[in-house]
């Protein structure tokens, strides 16, 4: 009978193989200690390497790695590629509740590569935009009303609508109410009423 849990040689529990994270040279193809337990582990070894270190000596270690990452995976299209085909096969369903989870912890972050995402298929100019940051440019102010956007409600308009050869670029980027973008939709200035009009004119020059 197929093994379906196994004791972790640190913590001592009894948990499901889900808990233990692949090992293709392992009998069970599982690591001896569970996902808590490694996680732990490698938190302290972190800790220990950064202790002591300035904030720039750890933004430079941090770097470093990141343009590593970003690299190899320039390198190696296919097994990348191959790599996530094979976690989604044995964990169906998985890779959409990570996403999901992290589009719900990060809201704007997710609106943001929706709309890169679309605009690249469009064939549009793209640039990564920081919502962050447009929302701090705007000061949290609808554009196209004029009224304060709360929390809840933002949304960000390309300006010029993507599908009429606007950019996804921070100049073509504003913050609007969810509503108030709905209502503009993918319209240019001269098939908008004349006063919502005149804002998108006035945001264009303004942003340049």
């Amino acid at each position: 009978m197929e093994e379906i849990s196994k004791t972790c040689t640190k913590c001592g529990e009894i948990k499901s193989l889900g808990s233990y994270h692949n090992n293709s040279s392992t009998k069970d193809g599982k690591f001896s200690r569970c996902k808590i337990c490694v996680n732990e582990a490698n938190k302290a070894r972190a800790k220990e390497k950064y202790q002591g270190l300035t904030k720039e000596e750890k933004k430079e270690i941090y770097l470093k790695r990141k343009n590593y990452v970003i690299e190899y995976k320039k390198k190696n299209p296919e097994k990348i590629k191959a790599h996530q085909a094979k976690f989604n096969e044995n964990n169906p369903g998985r890779t959409n509740a990570i996403k999901k989870k992290w589009a719900d912890k990060n809201p704007l972050n997710g609106l943001e590569r929706s709309a890169r995402y679309r605009a690249r298929k469009r064939g549009a100019t793209v640039e990564k935009v920081d919502y962050s940051r447009v929302l701090e440019r705007d000061n949290m102010q609808c554009y196209i009303c004029e009224e304060v956007v709360n929390e809840g409600d933002v949304d960000i308009d390309h300006i010029l609508p993507i599908s009429k050869g606007g950019h996804h670029a921070y100049h073509n980027a504003a913050v609007t109410h969810y509503w108030c973008n709905r209502k503009k939709s993918a319209k240019l200035p001269h098939e908008l009423e004349p006063d919502i009009a005149q804002r998108v004119i006035n945001k264009l020059e303004e942003l340049g």
